[in-house]
């Protein structure tokens, strides 16, 4: 296709250049074009292209329909959300003399939920537990699992989990991924379901999931002098999110 460069808006038809020319970008208020085989004069502004009204309406059509296909894509595009740590737990619990439970929890630090669209299956999850905050309700129990007897968190003060692969559908996925703290990298599985999601006044939009897993603490090197007859092999986790979409 051929088009005729305006030099200004004034000047005749018999004033323009003509040029062979390519579609470089095409704008919402002007179409911006690359000569192909000479610079565009620095004084002009805008290309109309020479063409029949029947292929111009069909161009209009086709670049209509892309435009309309772009926009819903970004309608439903899939999201990042964020963790709320005001609203959002996550608590263990292990045995103890084989006789009672002893629970706790850690704060969070980070929960990213990547890849959420509308059927609010995550495509992936990172999370980041500051092992520092662990709290059982006992201070000297706390400090002993703070030491290195136990996490040893002056040396290794967060747990970190990455996904690697997750399955199933909102109300019933499972998780895969890898779990690292105490310097050792392990795969583990939960099992996760999305609550539900709301609104709020500001038009943010809210998600809330839970996830449980049970790991043995051994294979992390965690308390290794502690036989499971004193505190149980297994740990249970539990975590409650609710996140955030972000902009």
């Amino acid at each position: 296709m051929r088009y005729r460069v305006l030099r200004h808006r004034n000047v005749s038809q018999n004033d323009c250049a003509t040029y062979t020319c390519e579609l470089r970008r095409l704008g919402t208020k002007k179409a911006e074009r690359l000569c192909a085989n000479e610079q565009t004069p620095r004084d002009s502004n805008l290309f109309f292209p020479v063409a029949h009204k029947a292929d111009m309406t069909n161009r209009i059509v086709f670049f209509s329909l892309i435009m309309l296909a772009s926009s819903a894509s970004s309608a439903s595009a899939e999201s990042r959300f964020v963790v709320d740590r005001a609203h959002t737990t996550a608590s263990f619990s292990v045995s103890h003399l084989t006789l009672t439970t002893v629970a706790g929890s850690v704060a969070i630090k980070e929960i990213t939920l990547d890849g959420i669209g509308p059927d609010r299956l995550p495509t992936s999850i990172a999370a980041d537990f500051d092992l520092k905050t662990i709290d059982t309700r006992e201070a000297d129990r706390d400090n002993d699992l703070r030491s290195d007897h136990w996490f040893d968190t002056a040396k290794y003060p967060d747990m970190i989990f990455k996904s690697s692969k997750i399955t199933g559908d909102a109300k019933a996925m499972t998780i895969a991924g890898d779990l690292t703290y105490h310097g050792v990298t392990k795969p583990v599985t939960l099992a996760g379901t999305y609550v539900g999601s709301i609104v709020d006044g500001k038009g943010r939009t809210h998600v809330g999931y839970n996830a449980t897993t049970t790991f043995d603490r051994t294979q992390w090197g965690l308390g290794t002098g502690f036989p499971s007859a004193i505190v149980g092999n297994d740990i249970t986790v539990k975590i409650d999110v609710e996140a955030v979409q972000t902009p």
